[in-house]
């Protein structure tokens, strides 16, 4: 879909701070992120609803990426969360929990950080499978 942000991102249209990039899934940083680490999970394909994908893998996408924060931030755990009211594009974010973190993502105060330190951690997440 031409007008979807996400899509333009896949497209390579849009830039997007990657963690994560397989044949079928994206990962990249929420620019408007509730944590430090948090992390938009989609598919390469549009579709509106997580329930609609129809490739496999997002589970073992999100665990990958999930070990990678872990290892990088060191948070308590890794929650999941699929809201899809911002962006119309099926998605999942992966919020990195530490004391005080906001529980669930659509009514949290959403953060800003620096392109420097948005690229920074980015690098350290991705890990490319060769």
């Amino acid at each position: 879909m031409n007008d979807c942000v996400f899509c333009q991102i896949v497209a390579k249209r849009k830039p997007c701070f990657k963690v994560y990039e397989d044949n079928d899934y994206l990962g990249f940083l929420d620019i408007y992120p509730v944590v430090f680490g948090h992390t938009l999970l989609i598919p390469k394909k549009h579709y509106r609803w997580l329930w609609e994908i129809k490739e496999n893998g997002l589970d073992k996408a999100a665990s990958i990426i999930s070990k990678n924060i872990i290892q990088v931030l060191k948070p308590r755990f890794v929650s999941y969360q699929s809201v899809g009211l911002e962006v119309p594009h099926a998605h999942l974010h992966l919020i990195p929990r530490v004391n005080k973190s906001p529980s669930f993502v659509e009514n949290a105060k959403r953060l800003s950080f620096s392109d420097e330190k948005m690229t920074k951690l980015a690098l350290e997440i991705y890990k490319p499978e060769f």
